[in-house]
């Protein structure tokens, strides 16, 4: 497979917003293969880790745990360094 994006989302303690950002990045009508990068910066919030831990078990996405907050560029550098794609999409 050659994967043409690779999608990066950064999380920190954001509650719902991966859930929703993950959902409708799937929505979308794509006809090219892509990854998605969950990036965590050392969230300790339940609800957001939480769910990306499962995400990442069903295959939805990749989750990357950062030992601790790196801040937005670094998260977003961390993730960024992983990706396979062509192309690197900074979800924000």
């Amino acid at each position: 497979m050659n994967l043409k994006v690779s999608a990066v989302m950064l999380n920190y303690n954001s509650k719902y917003f991966p859930k929703m950002c993950v959902e409708a990045f799937y929505r979308a009508k794509m006809n090219f293969d892509f990854e998605f990068l969950a990036v965590d910066n050392d969230s300790t919030d339940p609800i957001s880790l939480g769910y990306l831990e499962k995400a990442a078990e069903g295959g939805l996405v990749d989750l990357i745990k950062s030992p601790k907050n790196v801040g937005f560029g670094g998260g977003n550098n961390l993730g960024a360094k992983h990706a396979k794609g062509k192309y690197v999409l900074i979800l924000n």
